[in-house]
């Protein structure tokens, strides 16, 4: 199993709601593909519809190679679960 794969059954198996409001700073994983990251930006459209921009951690450990830079992504708030981490002041 891969660690997205894991982090989305984690929020699965823990009944983490799908959550309509955001909060920067805050872990979430899209239900859907498994991405998860730190909610960085918010867009709120015209017609109501939400979306939240999850930036990966860079994953760095000391004395390894780097991951691969992964961009942030933006996903519809419906989609998110927040995953049981704490806050991180931006």
């Amino acid at each position: 199993m891969t660690q997205s794969e894991d982090m989305h059954q984690r929020a699965a198996d823990e009944s983490l709601a799908v959550t309509a409001i955001t909060e920067l700073g805050r872990s979430y994983v899209d239900l859907i593909t498994g991405f998860h990251g730190v909610a960085t930006a918010k867009a709120v459209y015209i017609d109501h519809r939400t979306q939240t921009q999850l930036t990966p951690s860079a994953g760095f450990t000391p004395g390894k190679q780097p991951r691969p830079s992964v961009p942030p992504e933006w996903f519809d708030d419906g989609r998110l679960a927040r995953l049981p981490t704490g806050k991180i002041t931006l």
